[in-house]
């Protein structure tokens, strides 16, 4: 099993809109499996693997997806590793937002208790909102991180998100490739050249411990989704 170590919270906002945009859910799930894999300490981090990601600010990132059809803006706590999804839309929608925005802090009211039915859910959402940003051991953090694991355990019953495709190791090459900004020029270098960069791809070469080191370190990919096992093509 994958194991997780950032908390993504507001799933429902991706399983809402590649119901309306089923071309989005492949780049989404995906998406989805590289962050929950991912220990990133700083918007750095992020654009390691993500060269086209935009960093609004010390904690606002801007995705594109789906060969930047879409922007998806998502805030990180990166003390908590808490990733809130925050808007996912057309470029025409993102312009109509208040990307860098933030929620003017409302008086704490919810009682904390379990999650048990979607108006739970979005006052729970509303809640980690208004306590977004609070210093870790204050009032507003302890219930920020309790909500959060609240809600994780209530959108994983809820809104399970299970790739419908496969996302090996070379699947997640060419998604970098793809979609995160990176070239087959800098997986060359990293490789030591472009016949193995080349065989990788086409999975006529195996990824070893070395490339997936390097790999990993340089573009901040998980080595959990680079070390999964799959299937080489044999030569005629």
């Amino acid at each position: 099993m994958l194991e997780v170590n950032m908390r993504i919270i507001a799933r429902k906002v991706l399983v809402a809109f590649w119901t309306r945009h089923p071309e989005a859910q492949i780049p989404l799930e995906r998406w989805h499996s590289l962050v929950r894999a991912a220990d990133w300490a700083s918007t750095n981090d992020v654009q390691a693997p993500a060269p086209k990601a935009k960093m609004l600010n010390r904690e606002l990132v801007r995705f594109e997806i789906a060969g930047g059809n879409y922007r998806l803006v998502v805030a990180f706590d990166f003390q908590r590793q808490i990733a809130f999804l925050k808007f996912i839309g057309t470029h025409a929608e993102y312009d109509r937002i208040d990307a860098h925005g933030r929620t003017v802090l409302m008086e704490l009211s919810m009682d904390i208790r379990p999650i048990r039915t979607d108006e739970d859910h979005r006052a729970a959402l509303a809640e980690i909102e208004a306590c977004w940003g609070a210093p870790e051991g204050s009032e507003a953090g302890d219930r920020l991180e309790v909500l959060a694991a609240l809600v994780e355990a209530y959108e994983e019953r809820r809104w399970p998100i299970q790739s419908r495709k496969r996302f090996d190791p070379v699947d997640v090459l060419h998604y970098a490739i793809d979609e995160l900004g990176h070239t087959q020029a800098e997986l060359a270098t990293l490789l030591g050249s472009r016949s193995r960069a080349s065989e990788v791809l086409k999975r006529k070469r195996a990824l070893n411990v070395e490339m997936i080191h390097k790999i990993s370190t340089a573009w901040k990919i998980p080595a959990e989704l680079l070390v999964r096992p799959y299937k080489i093509k044999r030569a005629a």
